[in-house]
C-alpha cells in the first residue's frame, strides 16, 4: 500500500526569502507528496526542485496553488475565475 503524504497551508502573501526557505525545509522534512496552499501571491516564490506547481490567480492576485511531487500526476485540474479554488 501506498501512502500519499498532503498538507495544507495559509501562506498569507508569503514572499520573504527566509520565508520560502522555511517552507521549502518543511516540505522536505516531512517528505509531502502534496502541498495545498492558500493566499499565494506569488507563484514563481514556490519553485520547489521535484515538484510541478498547479495554480490559480483571480482579479485581486491572492490564489490557490497545489504542489506535487513530479513522480506523481494529478489530472482534471478546474480552475474558477476568481482564484480562491482549484
Amino acid at each position: 500500500m501506498y501512502i500519499v503524504k498532503i498538507a495544507t497551508l495559509n501562506i498569507n502573501g508569503m514572499s520573504a526569502t527566509t520565508r520560502v526557505g522555511m517552507l521549502s525545509t518543511f516540505i522536505n522534512r516531512h517528505g509531502l507528496d502534496v502541498l495545498l496552499l492558500q493566499d499565494v501571491t506569488n507563484p514563481d516564490t514556490l519553485k520547489f526542485i521535484g515538484y510541478e506547481i498547479h495554480h490559480n490567480f483571480g482579479t485581486t492576485m491572492c490564489g490557490t496553488a497545489i504542489l506535487v511531487r513530479q513522480a506523481m500526476t494529478i489530472t482534471n485540474v478546474h480552475k474558477l475565475p476568481l482564484g480562491r479554488v482549484i
